[in-house]
Parts: structure tokens; C-alpha cells; sequence
């Protein structure tokens, strides 16, 4: 290609500053967004293994306390008190027991038909006694003899959600009397696992 004359075969300073500082400046700029990709990327990775940390650490907190209720439940089912079903010695010593644990908020003891002959909760009347005989986890005791962790549910009294352990309550023969029923409100688990 031939150049008209009078034209200067030269680019101007400024076009050779501009092209200059663009053939220095983009692959800077290249790298620069790559390593905020990557440090976006390792932060994601990083907060994503910070939470499944604490979700496993609140799955132990909550594993150890439905444990340790399932053992209180054993406990309360083999206490002599409670194998005579007798509502004038239950109530009172249930609620003992209950004030006791800082884990639990009440405890119950059911009959096999599913009515209510102890009822430890400090903050709520025995009377009118419940019956669980509908409720799932009652039955699933009932015919398992061992001990089951209910679903949440919504209590009947007081109103609020809970866990409910239940534990069968046996004879002499190994077969279930009734059940001891330990309540544990979502709210205190929550309380338990948000530090």
C-alpha cells in the first residue's frame, strides 16, 4: 500500500500511547478478573465448608440430646413410682424430675390405653388428663416395644411444637404397660444449637 505524500507514515504519539497502555493494560486486566473469579470461587468453597461444619455440629447437639432423653426415658420407665401408674404419686414426682433437667420441658406417663397418669409439666395442669391414643408415635411404641422419636408436632397443651421420645414402660414379662413420654419444645433445641 502506497502512502499519499504528505501524510507521515507515523502514528501519532497519542494513538501509540493509547495502543501502548491497551496492549499492557488488557491482559492485566485479564488476570485480574480471573483471580476475582478464583477468590470468588474459593470463597463460595470456603463458606460452603463452614456450613456444612455447623450443620454437622448442630446434628450432634441435637443426636446427643435425643439420646440423652431416650436414656431419661428408660430412667423414668423403670422407676418404681411409675410402674404403679398412680396419678396422686406421679404428678408431683414428675415434676420434680422435670425441673431437674434443663433439657427437657415436661414428662408424661400414658397408661397402655393411651390416657394420661402422670404429668410433669411445672408450667401446666394434669387436669383434664390427656388421651394419645390416636397419636402415631404412642401406637409405634405400643407395638414395637421400643422407643420412638415422634415427627415435630404441634402440642395440644401447652400450644407450642415439640419433639415427644417416647419409651415403652414394661412389665415384668418385657411387654409394654405404657409409655413415658419426654417433650422436648423446638424452641430449646433451637436455644441449644444456635451457639
Amino acid at each position: 500500500m502506497r502512502i499519499p505524500p504528505g501524510v507521515s507514515s507515523r502514528l501519532p504519539f497519542q494513538r501509540k500511547l493509547l495502543l501502548a497502555f491497551a496492549a499492557v493494560l488488557l491482559p492485566v486486566l485479564v488476570l485480574l478478573g480471573t483471580d476475582i473469579v478464583s477468590d470468588t470461587r474459593s470463597t463460595q468453597e470456603a463458606l460452603l465448608e463452614a456450613q456444612s461444619l455447623t450443620a454437622h455440629a448442630v446434628a450432634v447437639q441435637i443426636t446427643e440430646s435425643l439420646d440423652a432423653a431416650v436414656d431419661l426415658g428408660w430412667a423414668v420407665a423403670n422407676d418404681p413410682l411409675v410402674l404403679s401408674l398412680d396419678p396422686l404419686l406421679l404428678d408431683q414426682h414428675l415434676r420434680r424430675l422435670s425441673r431437674r433437667s434443663s433439657r427437657i420441658n415436661s414428662i408424661g406417663v400414658y397408661d397402655a390405653q393411651g390416657l394420661n397418669r402422670g404429668w410433669g409439666d411445672p408450667e401446666a395442669p394434669a387436669e383434664p388428663r390427656l388421651r394419645i391414643a390416636d397419636r402415631p408415635y404412642f401406637q409405634q411404641v405400643m407395638r414395637t416395644n421400643a422407643p420412638v422419636v415422634s415427627e415435630v408436632l404441634a402440642l395440644r397443651r401447652p400450644d407450642r411444637t415439640a419433639i415427644i421420645i417416647s419409651v415403652p414402660i414394661r412389665n415384668t414379662q418385657e411387654l409394654p404397660l405404657g409409655v413415658v413420654n419426654v417433650v422436648m419444645e423446638t424452641e430449646l433445641l433451637a436455644e441449644r444449637s444456635l451457639p
